[in-house]
């Protein structure tokens, strides 16, 4: 009875200047775009192309590179939703901002992760969040803390975001919420590493059940 939320293409996760790769990167949207409408879903990820510097020189090109992906979105009827991630342009909730209220369309939506945002030099929860809650449909939950000067992703709830009230103010909101599987215990174990996570998870959505 598992259900499918969505696709998370990977979508300009490439430079923005290239050209060919751009052509090759709309290609796979409008692949991805067709295989959500015959699955019936109503939006699929993208990126912001590679991160070369800060998003207010590129925000134009940005806006232009996305614009046809966009035009496409809203032809077929799905909603694209736009990661936050580090190593692209748009990597925290302030830049979300600035690409949100540039764009200015109900076509594009987020999907926020904390965690990147706390890479890409942001405090999370309230910040970042505050900033762009009322357009998210999806979230990432990965937990992230610096240890001698390098970050380290950890199982939810041993990091430094605030997923207590991260995930207290989603509660009872449409998003779709993902654990993601970064974190590595000691043994380099996959399986056992997301199975820590998960219940680090589990604990913080039992807590906040039994605190309302």
């Amino acid at each position: 009875n598992l259900q499918i939320s969505n696709l998370d293409s990977f979508t300009f996760k490439t430079y923005i200047d290239d050209e060919k790769e751009y052509r090759e990167h709309l290609n796979v949207f409008k692949k991805v775009i067709e295989l959500s409408k015959r699955l019936d879903l109503t939006y699929t990820r993208i990126f912001t192309f590679w991160y070369e510097g800060e998003l207010d020189h590129y925000l134009d090109k940005l806006i232009e590179r996305l614009s046809e992906a966009i035009d496409i979105a809203k032809t077929e009827g799905i909603i694209i939703v736009i990661e936050n991630e580090y190593s692209c342009l748009v990597g925290n909730g302030r830049d979300l901002k600035t690409l949100l209220d540039k764009v200015d369309t109900r076509w594009v939506k987020v999907l926020w992760d904390p965690g990147n945002a706390f890479v890409a030099r942001e405090t999370p929860f309230p910040n970042g969040y505050g900033l762009i809650k009322d357009h998210v449909t999806h979230m990432h939950v990965k937990d992230v803390k610096v240890i001698n000067g390098g970050f380290k992703w950890m199982p939810i709830g041993k990091g430094s975001i605030n997923y207590r009230n991260q995930l207290s103010a989603v509660k009872n909101k449409p998003i779709v919420i993902s654990l993601e599987t970064h974190y590595r215990n000691d043994k380099n174990d996959p399986e056992e590493s997301t199975r820590e996570s998960f219940l680090g998870m589990k604990k913080i959505l039992n807590e906040i059940e039994d605190s309302f």
